[in-house]
């Protein structure tokens, strides 16, 4: 997978659950579904291609991560600024 799908995967979902989800504290969690994902991709990939390198399991979840919170805080604004139109 490619950084740029990494970031791409992350920012959906982060702006479906800023979007979606009105709670912050309940959309903040709902993130931690990104790395969480893709510590256990990563983990699966090892197992499948016997590799074991450790810097997959730090820079793997990093870059989703990251397009997650841009996408939530996105969806936040979407959200906001949808509701104050009226």
């Amino acid at each position: 997978m490619t950084i740029e799908l990494l970031l791409t995967v992350g920012i959906l979902i982060g702006l479906t659950a800023g979007y979606f989800i009105s709670d912050q504290q309940k959309g903040c969690l709902a993130l931690l579904i990104v790395p969480a994902g893709m510590i256990g991709y990563v983990f699966w990939w090892q197992m499948q291609n016997n590799t074991h390198d450790a810097l997959s399991f730090l820079f793997g979840p990093l870059w989703p991560s990251l397009g997650a919170a841009a996408g939530y805080f996105i969806g936040r604004f979407l959200r906001s600024w949808k509701s104050s139109d009226g």
